[in-house]
């Protein structure tokens, strides 16, 4: 995984960066607004999968409050429930080396993470936050059909070239 220290002259840690543009994310995946001159809030999330990034993105908090008001009641609630059953393991440090949820390191967390922060142009809001593997499954446990369908929807239409049987964990950006 990337430097977790933000880049000289921005504010935003390099794990946030877009891997494939090797800068920070400057458009809303789904609206297209500009986010780096901007004081809407805003998430990036990239899943990452035995080193390398294999989805990204940077969703304004506008787009993801419609997209999370089409997720069901019910999955909204199983994800807070499930997000709660374990005390979040922050690090003083800072470092992205275990989920954050379970604590998970080593083999296991280095197959399959999924890294998010909140920001607000060029500054760090909250986060970064990362979650492995088998929490993501956990949470994808608990989502019901309706939410599956949305989440495939948004990706079906903010990324035409990815197969569907591309396994793209849901969003945990409104539960962390």
């Amino acid at each position: 995984m990337d430097s977790d220290a933000a880049e000289p002259g921005t504010g935003i840690p390099r794990v946030l960066w877009s891997a494939y543009e090797e800068q920070p994310f400057s458009r809303c995946v789904d609206c297209g607004s500009s986010l780096l001159d901007s004081q809407v809030p805003y998430a990036v999330e990239k899943a990452v999968r035995q080193g390398e990034v294999i989805f990204e993105y940077a969703i304004c908090v506008t787009c993801v409050t419609s997209l999370m008001s089409q997720y069901s009641e019910e999955s909204i609630a199983n994800i807070l429930a499930y997000m709660d059953e374990e005390d979040l393991h922050l690090e003083e440090s800072g470092e992205l080396t275990s989920c954050h949820h379970c604590d998970a390191s080593g083999a296991a967390f280095e197959e399959e993470q999924t890294v998010t922060g909140m920001l607000v142009g060029e500054r760090l809001i909250a986060g970064p936050t990362i979650l492995c593997g088998r929490c993501l499954e956990g949470i994808d446990e608990v989502l019901s059909q309706k939410t599956r369908e949305v989440h495939g929807e948004f990706i079906q239409n903010n990324f035409p070239g990815v197969p569907e049987s591309l396994d793209i964990p849901v969003s945990f950006l409104g539960s962390a």
